[in-house]
This record gives C-alpha cells, sequence and structure tokens, in this order.
C-alpha cells in the first residue's frame, strides 16, 4: 500500500507526518489487504486567522470497487487527521459490509 501525504504552506512537520502514518494504519487495520493506495491532502484555508480552517482530504483507491473520497474540516490539524481517520474507518467498513453481501 503506498500513502502520499501533502501539505500547503508550512503545516506539515514531522511529528505531525508521524502521526498521519499511526492514525492511518490504525484506521485501515483490517482491511489493508484491500487498499492499494492512499492520497491524504491537508490545507490551511485561510492562514493565521484561525476558525476552521484545517481541511483534510483522503482518495483511497481500492483493488476493488470505486475508489472512496473524503473530507474534513477543523480548527486543528491533528484533530483534521483524527477526523478523517474515524470517516475512513467507518467507510471502509461500510464498503467491506457490502461486498461480503454479494
Amino acid at each position: 500500500m503506498e500513502l502520499s501525504i501533502r501539505s500547503s504552506g508550512n503545516l506539515m512537520s514531522p511529528a505531525l507526518e508521524g502521526y498521519i502514518q499511526k492514525r492511518l494504519k490504525f484506521a485501515l487495520d483490517r482491511v489493508s489487504g484491500v487498499v492499494r493506495g492512499i492520497e491524504l491532502r491537508l490545507i490551511d484555508t485561510n492562514g493565521p486567522r484561525g476558525g476552521l480552517d484545517k481541511q483534510c482530504s483522503v482518495l483511497v483507491g481500492l483493488k476493488a470497487g470505486d475508489p472512496i473520497h473524503l473530507e474534513t474540516k477543523e480548527g486543528d490539524a491533528y484533530q483534521a487527521i483524527d477526523s478523517i481517520a474515524h470517516k475512513l474507518k467507518q467507510a471502509l467498513s461500510r464498503r467491506k459490509r457490502s461486498w461480503r453481501q454479494r
């Protein structure tokens, strides 16, 4: 599985990159065999003004079926990563259930 992390500005730090890898690994724990690759983008939409301005999007390529695209916006980069990891885990669980039903 290939993981690509992209960010705008000076959001990315080694600590944040390690956190992203850890959270995504946990979210994909049970379904890593069906994932081909992940592209994560983290963007600060309005700079130093604050607010809900950390936008995180993820595109997950699967070995079978359509890719999964998710987005979230939070006030902090770590919160955005937590939110996207939670959404990803739920989406993959739903997709896995639909594969079983077929």
